[in-house]
């Protein structure tokens, strides 16, 4: 928003998804509209602050009644002013949108919610992006429009799942350890069937000086952390030793 603004009583406003959004201010804001090899700088006013909505729309009514014109021909939208000035040209983009530095500007009335890469990668439990395009081409899902599907993404969430291991060695490639505690190992693995008290899972941790096994059987994978503290607080209690964790 520019300097121009004010906040105003809650404001329902309707968007595309059938949902209502509640605007907060009113104000003035510029947008860059692409004019050939240059850039024309518009003052929008009367711009509704909508919290919810993640971007700027610019509604073609609105332009009409401010005294301009938009013609759409050739694949683009051609803003002038009533005596002929062109003020901006927009290529149509992919989903239909004409789509500016700040703005999105809707040519139809009932338009799908619009959703971003990254979102729909979460919403969709971090499949892959290839999926997520197969998935739109098949029309699977309905009510949503994918845009800024072009821009690479990256996601924390999956670089930290993916990390590999390291390599296990078929023969002993370091001294044992000298004695209990110094160094232990941990694996946790994924029964196909729960037990019959609902667990799933089972952490083990093995003692690389004494090879002492311990097992703990878990009912989700976020338990594994905890485990690891019971472990580690038995082993300082019984050897006075305290584990160091390492990946």
């Amino acid at each position: 928003m520019g300097a121009l603004y004010h906040k105003i009583p809650a404001l329902p406003v309707a968007v595309a998804s059938n949902h209502i959004l509640n605007a907060i201010g009113l104000g003035t804001m510029y947008i860059n509209v692409p004019n050939g090899l240059m850039c024309t700088k518009i003052l929008l006013t009367d711009v509704l602050h909508v919290p919810g909505l993640h971007m700027t729309v610019v509604s073609v009514s609105c332009m009409l009644q401010a005294g301009f014109e938009s013609h759409f021909q050739d694949g683009k939208c051609v803003i002038r002013r009533k005596g002929g000035e062109v003020l901006g040209s927009i290529p149509v983009g992919k989903g239909g949108l004409f789509k500016l530095w700040h703005a999105y500007a809707y040519t139809m009335e009932n338009w799908a919610k619009l959703i971003n890469l990254p979102m729909m990668h979460r919403w969709l439990s971090h499949i892959s992006e290839a999926s997520i395009h197969a998935i739109m081409k098949s029309n699977a899902i309905t009510g949503l429009c994918l845009i800024d599907f072009s821009i690479p993404f990256s996601c924390n969430s999956c670089t930290a799942a993916k990390s590999t291991q390291k390599e296990i060695h078929k023969y002993w490639q370091t001294p044992p350890a000298t004695a209990f505690g110094n160094e232990v190992y941990s694996d946790l693995w994924v029964s196909p069937m729960e037990s019959l008290g609902g667990r799933q899972y089972y952490v083990t941790f093995i003692d690389d000086f004494s090879c002492y096994l311990s097992v703990n059987f878990l009912r989700s994978k976020l338990d594994t952390l905890q485990a690891y503290r019971v472990y580690t607080a038995w082993v300082n209690t019984q050897f006075s030793v305290r584990i160091t964790a390492h990946s």
